[in-house]
């Protein structure tokens, strides 16, 4: 008809049909998965005209809920790092994040809590198994891997070169370069290997059945992960402190440059003498220059030149308010808005001594290692202490400031567009709609088939004769800790030092819950239907690769390509050495 607007169903339509499409998928796949729940055995026996207990109907059990397991981890990975976007993130990082990556592991593992009595033991194993796959998986696998993904030329400094991938598999000239920051996430999951001899000890000395051991594990195991869900949550603004501690002190340890070369420059003569103080008539001289109306005091107005001053060495950074109060906090004592010489020359002094010691103490060793250094910026016949103070930073403690002090840094524009690549923006709303549906779905499909799934495992293992333990180590992770993964190697293939850490500090965020939550359940389930503790073999191989994998992440922020050939050796040697102490020992 005329004037009737045209029609606008088709293309409705069209945007339409993918989406309807998805949704048949999904309800295919899961109304399956709930007819096996109900009746496996049937199902499957009518799809493969065997038993469900047999090899083929195992296997395909297997397959299906390992499938609805990944497909649950990644809903819950997806739905959780939404709520970055509008949630504090010290919450979701620190809290969220975590405990739902290791919230499909916790499942698996309390399925034993409603198994028959007689098959009780069996599951545990599965979920020990579980445990240790998950756990040497990211050491192993995501680790090392992530490592070959990122690398990329080492300086000749010895620091990865961000985007810069010029020579191919020569793994002893390329690396990655971590913050220092992940080292202490290195160092607690190490750590974190403690709370498995609560049970352990006193399996070694013949009480593999105490409920009091497991009982005393499962308590501490939680409230260590409290307590690691907590520093997390406060982590953030423990390290904004941190980094404006760090930008201080460089700006202190750049002042004192600045004036030795004022004093070296303008009046040819050192700052300070052979003993590393002061000179008094150096220090009054450079006072009564920044006192420019000569009323013996340097006031509000006269602090932006001496601060400009103070920062030529680094390359004349911008003046700003917040450099002028903290030069009155640092050298006006008595807080009246103005600096006396004496405040000057007090202020001056622990600066020089700071940068003296600093620079001694850069190089390790100790005490002994400070006090021969210290000796010999001292000496005179390498310029002693005047050479001392003009002299850069040493490369470990500059190199330690301006990796801590780019921490609050912004990406740039290209950085931040890789980043959001083939991301649409959203509403907060659609955000919180999404990520409350993602959750939700992700919790469920976990909660329901994380028990078939065990039973699956079980079978298989009663088919095929293979040990629980080893069927659970292999196979269930791939399935759980998929997201994981899938998310380190993502970040990995970025080859910035920003996205290394971020890979590295998820891998040992995840074990750490691995060994406070996971485990804790894993000693309830044991306390609760009274099972022995015969797991000797399978926490060594965990306590060795959490150790192995530990030591090294604290040890050094750069990692040559080469230490992921070890790293990912861990995973089959995990699964031999727990045979070999089975076997031949007897840690049954």
């Amino acid at each position: 008809m005329p004037g009737t607007p045209p029609l606008e169903s088709a293309p409705a339509v069209e945007k339409l049909a993918p989406k309807l499409a998805r949704a048949a998928g999904a309800l295919a796949v899961l109304s399956f998965g709930l007819a096996l729940v109900v009746a496996p055995g049937a199902v499957l026996g009518n799809l493969l005209s065997v038993d469900a207990e047999s090899i083929a109907g195992a296997l395909l059990d297997v397959f299906v809920f390992g499938y609805i397991l990944l497909k649950g981890a990644g809903l819950l990975s997806d739905g959780s790092e939404l709520l970055l976007e509008v949630l504090n993130p010290g919450i979701i990082g620190g809290v969220v994040l975590p405990v739902l990556g290791a919230l499909p592991d916790s499942l698996i593992i309390l399925t034993a809590l409603s198994a028959p009595a007689a098959e009780a033991q069996e599951q545990v194993a599965v979920g020990i198994g579980t445990l240790a796959g998950s756990t040497v998986l990211l050491l192993s696998l995501a680790w090392g891997v992530s490592v070959l993904l990122g690398r990329c030329d080492l300086s000749p400094l010895g620091v990865a070169v961000d985007k810069k991938h010029t020579r191919g598999w020569d793994l002893f000239n390329t690396g990655v370069t971590v913050d220092r920051d992940v080292r202490q996430g290195a160092q607690i999951m190490a750590s974190s290997v403690l709370l498995y001899g609560f049970v352990q000890v006193p399996a070694f000395l013949g009480f593999s059945k105490s409920p009091q051991a497991a009982l005393a594990g499962a308590a501490v195991c939680l409230i260590g992960m409290v307590a690691y869900c907590a520093y997390s949550v406060m982590y953030p603004g423990l390290q904004e402190r941190r980094i404006d501690a760090a930008r201080k002190k460089r700006f202190r340890m750049v002042a004192v440059k600045s004036l030795a070369l004022q004093s070296s420059e303008r009046y040819q003569a050192p700052l300070v003498d052979t003993y590393g103080r002061p000179i008094p008539s150096m220090v009054r001289q450079i006072f009564d220059d920044f006192d420019v109306d000569k009323n013996g005091y340097i006031d509000t107005d006269e602090l932006p030149a001496l601060l400009t001053t103070l920062k030529y060495a680094s390359g004349g950074e911008t003046v700003d308010e917040d450099g002028v109060k903290y030069l009155l906090k640092e050298f006006d004592t008595n807080a009246d808005a103005q600096i006396s010489y004496e405040e000057f020359d007090t202020a001056l002094t622990r600066w020089v001594t700071e940068k003296l010691t600093s620079t001694a103490a850069a190089g390790g060793g100790g005490v002994q290692g400070f006090q021969r250094r210290y000796e010999q910026l001292m000496d005179p016949r390498s310029g002693g202490a005047a050479a001392a103070v003009l002299a850069d930073l040493p490369y470990e403690d500059i190199e330690q400031l301006q990796e801590t002090a780019a921490g609050l840094d912004q990406e740039t524009p290209d950085e931040a567009a890789e980043d959001l690549e083939d991301q649409k923006p959203m509403s907060a709303a659609e955000i919180w709609r999404k990520s409350v549906l993602c959750l939700a779905a992700g919790v469920a499909l976990c909660a329901v088939f994380s028990d078939p799934l065990v039973d699956a495992l079980t079978n298989l293992s009663r088919a095929t004769g293979i040990p629980p333990f080893v069927v659970g180590f292999v196979l269930t992770p791939l399935a759980s800790n998929s997201s994981e993964f899938v998310s380190s190697l993502t970040f990995a293939a970025r080859k910035r030092r920003k996205s290394m850490s971020l890979t590295l500090s998820q891998v040992y965020g995840a074990v750490t819950l691995n060994n406070t939550l996971v485990l804790g359940l894993f000693l309830m389930v044991v306390y609760l239907r009274g099972l022995e503790w015969v797991y000797s073999s399978e926490v060594t191989v965990i306590v060795a690769s959490t150790l192995a994998i530990g030591f090294l992440g604290f040890s050094r922020s750069t990692f040559k390509a080469i230490w992921a050939l070890p790293a990912i050796a861990l995973y089959p040697l995990s699964l031999l050495g727990v045979y070999a102490l089975d076997t031949f020992l007897g840690w049954q």
